[in-house]
């Protein structure tokens, strides 16, 4: 409001982090109405191009949109605040609603085309019961992976955590009352839907698993070595500069001020000394101006701790990463101004400091200097657009200075500021997911082993999907996508996401192995059957979620293009190295089996 009420000729430029903090949850706000209003258009297109009748897009959106609804009731009953993290719940709710409603959709217009004359009850009955199992573990398993984030220390991941398991658990629900709810009420209809024509990707995986096995598992180990040294290359080295696009006006003027006015992220510096002592007599009286409280200043400010900050003063000024420093020194050099140059020795700051008004000490000295605590603060600003540093190494260097040239207990140095706090959060966060990760795929582990009841099975499934969470961090370090806020939780998400789709594999894969007993035909049934139904899924949400790259705000833009290639990595995995060890597993049983009848 101020910045509109300037005349026509001034030009304002905007920055801080009170400005960064607002625009970045203005624009996640306005993602969540343009991309989300354009994700479910999108959506809605596409599930009418695969099933061809109305009741098949209404459904999943009518459950979508019950499930968003009653789980941000549950958050505004709670008062539960949502953040820049936390925002993402209604973007991923989506996904798993679509994903169950197709899972549904699909098994029961399969069931219409084997058994044309049931009747209608009997087949939303025998659908509910059949994928009943799976749609369970498929919830319990994503809860799991986003469970784990509540073991975080960070609040806004904590809350991130638990509301995705909370919205998983509605999403599960809501679904299954609404599809035997709604359908029992509509009339039994034709099938004319593009789910039955295997796509030609779909065919090509096929081949691929089932002749190409080796090729495939070979692949395979070539991608883990290709994700480990991928993921060795990840960095953490977020600038608020770089959150937003080169058009928008919070770009513009973080770079305008951090160019020509000194920086933009703030940092501190607090150099401990020995705190102010009362002193002798002869000091006492040396230094006594009648006035007690004064005392500290003059006995505890001396030319010494004025030396240390002009040593430090210097050496940050010499790095080009740093921009304005303010501290003690900068008084110091105005005063030497009054002293033909030279610094003020102990007569002459004693002198400045009895002549220094308390209204100006109280403004200008006492934010860098506590005689009490011994404290002497820098302040500082940080080039955001300068190339080719980090945070951390800059930490780093500025405390090595500090205890092996200028002789400061490691202890005595502490540095602290948005640009470290932000830092350390996302340090943070990592090392918690990092820990919590082995949690997350044993859990997931168990869960396989309840629904599948075989080891064997489930190491199968969870294998593709740990490579394909690998593959996506690794990818990122080679493109040089820093994680973010955003992009910290994507192992939870690519996990959360694959899972489900080898749940629903392996859950037909039995099936078809109970009646065929031959591994490479029952992994080619189940390629035409539930492959389809994983492909068009998987499909249908990754052009969805594609829309956000057009969003203003980047961290948005890598979560949507991170997302979709979640997608798509657990796609292929699912569909190529999941079948390629289940022959891997099974062909010695088959060989057996095939000895055993031709004995």
């Amino acid at each position: 409001s101020i910045r509109d009420n300037l005349n026509d000729d001034v030009v304002a430029y905007l920055g801080g982090v009170p400005m960064i903090a607002a625009d970045m949850i203005s624009y996640v706000k306005q993602d969540v109405v343009v991309f989300g209003t354009i994700v479910i258009a999108i959506i809605s297109a596409m599930l009418f191009w695969l099933f061809r009748q109305w009741r098949w897009v209404l459904f999943p959106l009518a459950s979508t949109g019950v499930t968003i609804f009653l789980t941000t009731g549950i958050l505004g009953f709670l008062q539960q605040p949502t953040t820049v993290i936390s925002s993402n719940y209604i973007s991923l709710l989506t996904i798993f609603c679509i994903s169950f409603a197709i899972h549904l959709i699909v098994r029961y217009r399969e069931l219409g085309t084997k058994h044309p004359d049931r009747a209608h009850h009997d087949l939303v009955v025998e659908t509910m019961k059949d994928k009943l199992a799976p749609c369970v573990y498929m919830a319990l398993t994503t809860m799991v992976a986003f469970g784990s984030l509540v073991t975080s220390d960070i609040m806004p991941v904590m809350d991130f955590g638990w509301i995705m398991s909370v919205g998983i658990l509605v999403s599960f629900l809501m679904t299954y009352v609404l599809f035997a709810g709604i359908l029992l009420l509509l009339p039994k209809r034709g099938d004319r839907a593009r789910l039955h024509d295997e796509p030609g990707m779909t065919k090509v995986l096929s081949a691929l698993a089932v002749n190409r096995t080796k090729l495939v598992l070979g692949l395979m180990l070539i991608s883990v070595v290709i994700a480990s040294f991928g993921i060795s290359r990840l960095s953490m080295d977020n600038r608020f500069v770089d959150y937003f696009r080169d058009h928008t006006e919070i770009h513009k003027g973080l770079e305008f001020i951090d160019r020509n006015l000194g920086g933009t992220m703030p940092m501190d510096i607090i150099l401990q000394f020995p705190p102010y002592e009362e002193p002798d007599e002869e000091e006492a009286s040396f230094f006594s101006t009648g006035a007690e409280d004064t005392n500290s200043r003059l006995y505890w400010f001396t030319p010494t701790k004025i030396q240390y900050l002009r040593d430090m003063h210097a050496y940050l000024e010499s790095k080009e990463a740093i921009g304005k420093v303010i501290s003690l020194e900068n008084l110091e050099q105005v005063a030497q101004t009054y002293n033909d140059g030279e610094p003020l020795g102990p007569v002459e700051l004693v002198t400045a400091l009895k002549a220094m008004p308390e209204r100006v000490y109280h403004d200008l000295i006492e934010p860098y200097a506590s005689p009490e605590s011994g404290m002497m603060r820098i302040t500082l600003r940080l080039h955001e657009t300068v190339p080719d540093y980090t945070i951390e190494g800059l930490i780093s260097d500025i405390k090595n200075h500090a205890v092996d040239e200028l002789g400061f207990e490691a202890d005595n140095v502490q540095i602290t500021g948005m640009a470290v706090l932000f830092n350390g959060m996302l340090q943070h966060l990592f090392d918690s997911q990092t820990s919590t990760l082995l949690f997350v795929i044993l859990a997931t582990l168990v869960m396989f082993i309840l629904l599948l009841r075989s080891l064997t099975l489930a190491v199968v499934g969870l294998i593709p999907n740990v490579l394909a969470a690998a593959t996506a961090l690794g990818l990122m370090g080679y493109l040089g996508i820093p994680l973010d806020v955003m992009t910290i939780t994507i192992a939870a998400i690519i996990i959360g996401i694959g899972v489900d789709d080898a749940i629903h594999y392996l859950h037909r894969f039995r099936k078809e192995y109970a009646v065929s007993h031959n591994v490479r035909t029952a992994v080619s049934q189940s390629h035409h059957s539930i492959g389809n139904a994983i492909y068009y899924t998987s499909i249908t949400v990754i052009i969805g979620f594609s829309v956000l790259a057009f969003s203003n705000f980047i961290p948005s833009v890598y979560f949507g293009l991170m997302t979709a290639l979640a997608m798509l990595l657990a796609l292929m995995a699912n569909l190529t190295i999941l079948p390629g060890l289940l022959i891997l597993a099974y062909q010695s049983k088959d060989k057996k089996r095939t000895q055993g009848q031709q004995n």
